[in-house]
């Protein structure tokens, strides 16, 4: 048996920072955001074979693409424009898996664009350094395959660790937060991400911010800058080891955020809060563009497995992932 290419990239949750990632937003008035990746993965699997066939399999999602070298017209863009971007002279199996499906607020999408670049970039020899496939994935996701979507999901998946990330119209500054390792087991400890049970498609969110943006939209602007200051005010309080805190300051952002769009939560999203604080969770945000997908919350020792058994009782999905120190990274394998 030939010898495989295997890499995986992981989910990353945002604490702070929500949409000033957008380049119509950082490119005027600057982005920053704090993040961490997750230990929950995007894998990505390539084989070579002896012709010119490419066979992409999706279990997941249940995607079964095939094509030949140089004939990818039939395939799902999603693939083939990473596939006709590197332009591989011979035929290949490429099998993807994730631990959490797509419409999740995880940054899903840019995790397997990562994983796919990482792995192409390893097979073909191609050289590429964490910016280099981090900006790559973000200018295949929005500009090739027009997903409206920020620049923070395929920079934290490619980086991986726990960042404080700056963005401007001129460069992208990851700053990864050396944090005490008390501290960094306390934040995660704290930390109780649970899915709401609701996919949605992100980018019908972010397309109508874009727009308000574009309009220089006074409150939306004023709004972003909020959040912007709470990513900072978030990070100098984590330094600090003010864990307490972080709670209702998470809280406040959320507040922010959810006041931008229409739509931004919705019933099901709320009764999921009120569960949740009935049950002595200190703060919460929902991740991702909004309308379903994950919920980040910050707990104590008392709500803690209070909360956890709750939700899992709700029939959710509940993680308390650790932080993955590692960002993408690819291996050999038989």
């Amino acid at each position: 048996m030939s010898v495989a290419i295997r890499s995986r990239a992981p989910f990353r949750a945002s604490f702070a920072g929500s949409f000033t990632d957008l380049r119509e937003y950082y490119e005027q008035h600057g982005g920053d955001v704090l993040e961490t990746a997750l230990g929950i993965y995007s894998y990505v699997t390539i084989r070579e074979r002896h012709d010119d066939e490419i066979h992409v399999e999706h279990e997941l999602l249940n995607v079964s693409d095939k094509g030949a070298v140089g004939k990818l017209e039939r395939m799902t863009p999603f693939y083939s424009k990473v596939i006709e971007h590197f332009s591989p002279k011979k035929g290949f199996d490429m099998i993807l898996n994730m631990d959490v499906g797509h419409g999740s607020g995880l940054g899903s999408s840019s995790a397997s664009l990562v994983a796919m670049i990482s792995a192409f970039n390893d097979w073909l020899g191609h050289g590429m350094d964490n910016y280099q496939i981090a900006e790559l994935a973000h200018d295949l996701e929005r500009n090739t395959l027009s997903i409206y979507a920020g620049k923070q999901d395929p920079y934290s998946c490619t980086f991986g660790g726990f960042n404080f990330i700056e963005f401007s119209k001129d460069e992208v500054v990851v700053n990864s937060m050396k944090l005490d390792d008390e501290v960094l087991r306390e934040l995660q400890f704290r930390t109780v991400i649970t899915s709401t049970g609701i996919s949605r498609h992100s980018g019908d969110y972010v397309k109508l911010l874009i727009d308000k943006i574009e309009q220089k939209d006074e409150n939306v602007l004023q709004t972003l800058s909020k959040i912007k200051d709470a990513a900072r005010e978030i990070k100098d309080t984590i330094y600090k080891g003010k864990l307490s805190e972080i709670g209702s300051l998470i809280s406040k952002e959320w507040e922010q955020k959810r006041s931008l769009l229409k739509g931004m939560s919705n019933e099901n999203v709320e009764a999921l809060f009120k569960l949740a604080y009935d049950n002595g969770a200190e703060g919460g945000k929902l991740l991702g563009a909004g309308g379903g997908g994950h919920i980040l919350f910050i707990v104590n020792e008392e709500s803690r497995y209070r909360l956890i058994r709750t939700l899992a009782q709700r029939g959710l999905s509940v993680y308390t992932p650790e932080f993955s120190a590692t960002g993408a990274y690819s291996w050999h394998t038989k």
